[in-house]
């Protein structure tokens, strides 16, 4: 990505760390607001802003796992929601095969407009305790496909022009054993990410637009360059690791292994 507008260094540092707090903010709300330990005391959960198009350029120091995925997320809205994406919409996903993870990891992501422009989204990813499934908690090793876990729930509207999608709750609050704590933490999301709304719209209006933009281009940039660096310093050869757990949840308690190595030849 390249920046087009020119801006200065200060200003650049400025309105990234800015950008970097929202974040940080987000997390603080959905932490001090959430029902359940997992998310409250275990911190369990990631907060983010994105470019329009879905590229992370500022997160939360929680759970980073979840943030890439997060990503996938926002950009299998846009694609499924292409044309149809209004503000104050809220948008919800926990698939894994459309940018999530596993199903306890649900995300909520909202589109951030300005002057009627879509330019920014915010999101949060959160591990909840229950989200159906044949376990309580959804989880278990003898689980042998993803139903097994709970809901799946591809990219669909949780608020609409503002207003909570009544229909989709009732459907969720059927298939969860605890409907008061999981859709009560996802109201906190949401609340965390109409944080990061109001945040990157107080900088739009102190900055201007196309100067936050260019500085979220700009933050892409700096990233990019800095892994690249990274990579290049990297030798040529053959890299392999091993790890091993202490069984594979199905076969008995005998250790499972795994092996994994990565060639690296020049350019």
């Amino acid at each position: 990505m390249t920046t087009e507008l020119q801006i200065d260094a200060v200003t650049f540092e400025v309105a990234s760390a800015a950008l970097q707090s929202a974040a940080e903010e987000m997390g603080s709300v959905l932490k001090r607001s959430s029902y359940s330990p997992i998310i409250r005391d275990m911190d369990d959960f990631s907060c983010a802003v994105f470019t329009a198009t879905g590229d992370l350029v500022a997160q939360a120091d929680y759970i980073p796992a979840q943030l890439g995925a997060m990503s996938l997320v926002v950009k299998s809205v846009l694609k499924r929601w292409d044309g149809r994406i209004r503000e104050h919409d809220a948008y919800i996903c926990n698939h894994p095969y459309q940018g999530a993870m596993h199903l306890p990891d649900v995300n909520i992501v909202i589109p951030i407009f300005f002057d009627g422009e879509l330019v920014a989204w915010a999101g949060t990813a959160a591990h909840h305790i229950d989200v159906g499934g044949v376990n309580p908690g959804s989880e278990g090793p003898e689980l042998t496909e993803l139903y097994g876990e709970g809901v799946v729930i591809p990219p669909l509207r949780l608020s609409v022009a503002g207003a909570e999608n009544e229909e989709l709750v009732d459907l969720l609050t059927e298939n969860f054993r605890d409907p008061l704590s999981t859709l009560s933490d996802f109201r906190a999301q949401r609340a965390s990410c109409r944080l990061g709304e109001e945040r990157v719209h107080e900088l739009m209006r102190l900055y201007g637009k196309d100067t936050m933009l260019a500085v979220m281009s700009r933050m892409l940039d700096v990233v990019e360059a800095a892994v690249t660096r990274l990579l290049e310093q990297l030798p040529d050869g053959v890299g392999e690791a091993e790890g091993a757990l202490d069984d594979d949840g199905r076969a008995g308690p005998r250790p499972a292994s795994t092996r994994a190595s990565r060639s690296a030849a020049a350019a």
